[in-house]
């Protein structure tokens, strides 16, 4: 019977040993999730500012791109010669009136 006892008892803390440690492991994943939790959330974070930063650039080359077409409707209706020079006397455009 004190044999039986002893090898329970045994048995026993063989078990509570593995219990604690799968607590402990249970303890780890739990923290290695809430950790992949937040890098998941600051990624989300992240996308969502960059897409707002893409709006606003296609937003702005759009803007661009209308200002471009506007000055080269100007240019083009321009009955008299006209050369557009940048700030080292380059030629950068002009109308055909250049030609007449």
């Amino acid at each position: 019977m004190r044999a039986v006892t002893e090898a329970q008892e045994t048995a026993n803390e063989e078990l509570q040993s593995a219990n604690e440690e799968l607590l402990s492991g249970s303890e780890e994943l739990q923290s290695l999730n809430e950790e992949l939790e937040t890098s998941k959330e600051e990624l989300q974070s992240t996308n969502e500012e960059i897409i707002i930063v893409n709006k606003e650039l296609l937003e702005r080359n759009d803007q661009l791109n209308n200002a471009r077409l506007y000055t080269e409707g100007i240019v083009n209706t321009i009955r008299d010669p006209l050369l557009i020079l940048d700030k080292h006397l380059v030629v950068k455009a002009g109308n055909n009136r250049l030609l007449c």
